[in-house]
């Protein structure tokens, strides 16, 4: 989705979080900086998500012997939950099973079974000191996942203790508790920097998700299209004819981003792209060119556009991107000699954000 990669994860920092389709309960190692995490051998960061385009949960995660990983995984009330994860296992059902015997299996149950079956769990002690059972799910073939809600015993015990113990249906675990103190801390501040930057969203009159862009947020999307080497600055959008909020240079192209406040749910993104080409022409004193292209639909909702232009000898490549808070326009220009450099440039930006839409 558009707001995962640009601004979904305002609520977490006014920053994006692009490419946090997380294949595993702690995939959030590409989070921007601020929000990620790697201390102690742990390693993981925050995440959004991809329905509500908001805040998620913050995780960590530590690879351990015979192929197993055990992820923490701790949502915006603290409440925590345990991943088990093992490439090797198959734990949801076989799909291709004989239907025959599927059959006859339902056509002799034991009467014992015909009661309601009980959910399944899983028995979670560490050191001997702590000991309780909680719901477990398959949370996806390879992944485990313990649903232990707010415990603050179980928290300290984590921090501080030498070996956790997962006793499942699906086997028996045990976890060297090392270097938890410093990663459990780390977690707990992932959700108290996402709370904290949620409620000053919200105390500003946005809703979570309304602020703009940082610095950081932008260095995460310009790496992600495989422009590391642009030098960024920030801009004064007030004193900036086109509106800049930031500026980088990329060898001899330089490059922008606009952001402008969503005002309705309507798609107007045709609109919104002919008043910004407009800024263009009114900046240029030579003969002024424009190429657009058709604009893309997501959902009703969002909305992708792209345009060239040409300022005389000046070539533009423009990229507009809608999302749930702002209309987002990225460019890069250069000589017209550069042009399929500039092309190169913005669309890494526009391939970024269009996977993360969804194609």
């Amino acid at each position: 989705m558009i707001s995962r990669t640009l601004l979904c994860a305002a609520a977490i920092c006014g920053a994006a979080i692009a490419g946090t389709a997380a294949t595993g309960p702690a995939a959030a190692q590409t989070a921007p900086p601020e929000f990620s995490i790697d201390v102690s051998g742990w390693t993981g960061g925050a995440q959004g998500n991809a329905q509500t385009n908001q805040f998620s949960h913050c995780a960590i995660s530590r690879p351990y012997g015979n192929g197993l990983t055990l992820a923490l995984l701790m949502s915006p009330r603290y409440e925590l939950n345990i991943g088990l994860m093992n490439p090797a296992w198959t734990l949801l059902p076989d799909e291709e099973a004989d239907p025959a015997a599927e059959v006859e299996a339902e056509a002799e149950p034991d009467e014992e079974e015909e009661g309601e079956e009980e959910p399944p769990s899983a028995e979670v002690s560490i050191d001997g000191v702590y000991q309780r059972v909680f719901p477990v799910r398959i949370a996806g073939d390879t992944i485990l996942m313990v649903t232990t809600g707010i415990d603050d015993q179980l928290i300290d015990l984590l921090m501080r203790g030498n070996n956790l113990d997962v006793a499942t249906e699906y086997g028996n675990y045990r976890f060297a508790l090392t270097g938890t103190f410093n990663s459990v801390t780390a977690l707990r501040g992932c959700v108290d920097t996402a709370r904290a930057l949620t409620a000053q969203a919200r105390a500003a009159g946005g809703r979570p998700g309304a602020a703009p862009l940082t610095g950081q947020a932008l260095v995460s999307i310009l790496r992600g299209a495989g422009l590391e080497n642009a030098a960024v600055a920030t801009q004064d959008s007030a004193a900036s004819p086109l509106g800049l909020s930031y500026a980088w240079t990329l060898g001899t192209l330089t490059g922008g981003v606009h952001q402008s406040p969503r005002q309705s749910a309507q798609v107007e993104i045709d609109k919104f792209t002919e008043l910004y080409v407009d800024q263009w022409e009114s900046t240029c004193t030579e003969d002024f060119q424009q190429s657009p292209a058709p604009a893309e639909i997501i959902r009703d909702r969002y909305g992708l556009k792209s345009v060239t232009m040409q300022c005389g000898g000046t070539y533009v490549s423009l990229f507009v991107a809608l999302d749930d808070n702002f209309y987002n326009a990225f460019f890069h220009q250069g000589p017209l000699a550069s042009r399929d450099l500039v092309d190169d440039a913005t669309d890494g930006i526009r391939r970024l954000i269009r996977e993360q839409a969804g194609g």
